[in-house]
């Protein structure tokens, strides 16, 4: 191997460079397992068994490069250099995570964006419920009726929408919170605080419903 090389992942790059006196030490056959491995995960990002089989072809990669550079001892010191020169490693593992966490941003933006939507809608409704029933008895007939439209307009129209939007974009993450929990504790926390807040407003807004109900009976 020549002097001043680094590290690369790479099968071939090894097979050329290694001593063909240096033991063997599996490196060339972890490195043609994690370059299929990778492979796989690229073209399904969202299978969560291929990124975990990524993440854990990469580290055998890096438990035979340790191996490899204890087996080169004083005999080989560029390679063992070359070994040694291996931040290519970390970037590589902090471009899986990146790639996979991708997969989830656009859910927990829509996630994030009916929780607002819900809890604006919530607010609004509780306001026109409350004004309904403190001022009921001021109504005509057909000012009345107006309001009576206005407020289900709102519960069965605008806010169903907003709660099919977040329950889709719930549903999409449900099924991956353990995988996003163990890797991206930060948008795990970020998905459980705005699940909770999307289960409070439907709770508020089934209460707005059941007043409305009352009032209107």
């Amino acid at each position: 191997m020549k002097s001043g090389e680094s590290f690369q992942l790479s099968a071939a790059w090894w097979k050329k460079g290694k001593p063909l006196t240096l033991k063997p030490t599996g490196l060339g056959a972890a490195l043609t397992t994690y370059s299929a491995a990778k492979a796989a995960f690229n073209a399904q990002k969202r299978n969560n068994p291929k990124f975990e089989a990524a993440l854990s072809a990469l580290e055998a990669v890096n438990t035979a490069r340790l191996k490899a550079i204890a087996l080169c001892g004083n005999d080989h010191p560029d390679t063992k250099a070359a070994l040694q020169r291996a931040n290519v490693i970390a970037i590589e593992m902090g471009s899986l995570k990146t790639a996979k966490k991708q997969t989830y941003v656009a859910f927990v933006r829509q996630l994030k964006t009916r929780v607002a939507d819900l809890k604006m809608h919530s607010q609004k409704i509780k306001a026109q419920v409350d004004k309904y029933v403190a001022e009921e008895d001021q109504y005509d007939d057909k000012t009345r009726v107006d309001m009576q439209k206005k407020i289900n307009l709102n519960l069965n129209d605008y806010i169903p929408n907003a709660i099919q939007g977040g329950a889709t974009a719930i549903d999409q993450l449900k099924n991956d919170l353990g995988m996003i929990r163990k890797h991206f504790p930060e948008m795990a926390k970020e998905i459980e605080e705005n699940r909770a807040e999307f289960d409070q407003q439907r709770t508020n807004i089934e209460r707005a419903r059941s007043a409305a109900q009352k009032a209107f009976a």
